[in-house]
């Protein structure tokens, strides 16, 4: 059984992936607007949280599950449709049962910064509601 998220179904695609850095990567496509044509807020909220949550769980033992608790977005300016976008995860402290990551989007190939967001991520131990 194949499984994609709605991010996989937009084309957000991670380039890199570790315990210190996250990268994604898309083009804005009309499904991913507002009516006006520009990217809608909360897909790159989503996308923040994606690949903070990404790299959260490189940082985890097994039998542990990284779950968003918290995210700041804020939107600087509007993209629109058709641009290339990147998305970068930095985590800011990683706590026991705590991380907090800094996530930085930007227009491509300029580096015009988009998006600033901060994601908090629980550790807690799996459970059977968790699968």
């Amino acid at each position: 059984v194949i499984v994609m998220n709605v991010l996989e179904q937009c084309g957000v695609h991670f380039t890199e992936v570790s315990s210190e850095l996250t990268v994604q990567k898309w083009t804005v496509k009309e499904n991913m607007t507002q009516i006006n044509g520009i990217l809608h807020g909360g897909l790159s909220a989503a996308i923040a949280e994606q690949g903070a949550g990404m790299g959260a769980v490189q940082l985890i033992p097994e039998g542990y599950v990284a779950v968003g608790t918290s995210l700041e977005s804020h939107h600087l300016r509007a993209v629109p449709m058709g641009s290339q976008c990147e998305t970068r995860a930095m985590p800011e402290t990683v706590g026991g049962k705590l991380q907090v990551w800094r996530v930085e989007q930007c227009i491509l190939p300029t580096e015009e910064l988009f998006n600033v967001s901060t994601v908090t991520i629980y550790i807690k131990k799996m459970t059977y509601d968790d699968k």
